[in-house]
């Protein structure tokens, strides 16, 4: 709840200042991958691109917004402080929503969740959900040590769709999701990669070698930011 804090006061610090005027850095992926928490399912339909704020007051209209992770008293105290820091600021109020996916297929083992956030100055950030409290998340994280899963398979599936759009973007993801947005970026060929503005690995899990064998990491070393905890 302490870095929950920390965060909030990042939004709150830097939530006058465009994007513009102050480029999106690791603490805005941050923020993205707190929001690819927010659970939409029912609500915002995959086709749709609409306001953030008008996104979250559907959800409010049918109950308090969850995250899907732990969700413990306090940790729902500081989620709820967290969104409404980020709606009431200059810097994401006004972000758009589009692209929301939010898949547990138990038949497949799979929990997969993404989000594409468009800023008001066209900057565009893909985050990619973590693990979330249901038995198929956590069994699917469990897998990521030992075989290739189908959340891997579709967060590339995410990517390369953007990539034919022909616009910059960013991969973000904590936990999980930052597997799931390593993943992605490996899987876009050298010339899909130059849209790739910058990858984002928030406490992330990385591939493992007995699976995928040596993986050349190199051709992402100059646009990848790896956030380790010093307790992790």
């Amino acid at each position: 709840n302490k870095a929950m804090g920390y965060l909030i006061d990042y939004v709150k610090w830097k939530g006058d200042v465009p994007l513009g005027e102050y480029p999106f850095n690791v603490f805005d992926s941050l923020v993205i991958s707190a929001l690819s928490y927010v659970r939409m399912d029912g609500l915002v339909k995959r086709e749709e691109k609409i306001p953030l704020k008008e996104a979250i007051a559907r959800v409010r209209s049918h109950r308090e917004p969850v995250f899907a992770t732990c969700d413990y008293p306090m940790q729902k105290k500081a989620y709820k402080d967290l969104l409404n820091a980020i709606l009431n600021s200059k810097r994401y109020g006004d972000l758009l929503l589009s692209r929301y996916e939010d898949i547990t297929d138990e038949s497949d083992s799979m929990q997969f969740s993404a989000s594409t956030y468009t800023f008001p100055n066209g900057t565009v950030a893909l985050g990619f959900r973590g693990t979330d409290e249901t038995i198929v998340g956590w069994k699917e994280d469990a897998q990521l040590s030992f075989q290739k899963v189908s959340a891997q398979k579709k967060a590339a599936e995410y990517a390369k769709e953007f990539v034919a759009l022909g616009t910059p973007f960013f991969l973000c993801g904590h936990s999980k999701g930052g597997n799931l947005a390593l993943f992605a970026a490996l899987s876009l060929s050298d010339e899909e990669k130059d849209w790739l503005a910058h990858l984002y690995l928030l406490d992330s899990p990385g591939l493992c070698p007995e699976v995928f064998g040596h993986v050349d990491l190199s051709r992402l070393d100059d646009k990848t930011t790896v956030i380790t905890p010093g307790y992790d």
